[in-house]
């Protein structure tokens, strides 16, 4: 493994497919492409560019204003629960009756 000059970080050397050994950058990609200077800017004929889902979806609201507080009821409907009463949940434990092994047999 050989090292590189950046501040002891460490790159791999592979031979490629001419024979050539290449290193392989200490960095990531992802890093590289989320530098300020490599960000693409949009033109500004595309700055206020709006799809056509976006205009429908203002549209929607625009015509029926308790569309967003009727999705949060029925959100709160479906997932949100309430705190869960750990002496009722206690005492639901300690009452639970054992079911025989097979039900339908009497004792």
């Amino acid at each position: 493994m050989a090292t590189s000059a950046h501040a002891g970080e460490a790159s791999k050397t592979f031979p490629n497919q001419h024979g050539r050994s290449g290193k392989i950058a200490p960095h990531s990609l992802a890093a590289i492409l989320l530098q300020p200077k490599t960000l693409m800017k949009l033109t500004k004929q595309f700055q206020s560019y709006e799809s056509e889902i976006t205009q429908f979806i203002k549209q929607l609201k625009e015509k029926n204003p308790k569309l967003e507080a009727e999705q949060l009821a029925g959100r709160a409907l479906l997932w949100d629960k309430k705190p869960i009463d750990l002496d009722e949940s206690e005492r639901a434990n300690t009452s639970r009756v054992n079911q025989q092994p097979y039900v339908y047999q009497n004792k």
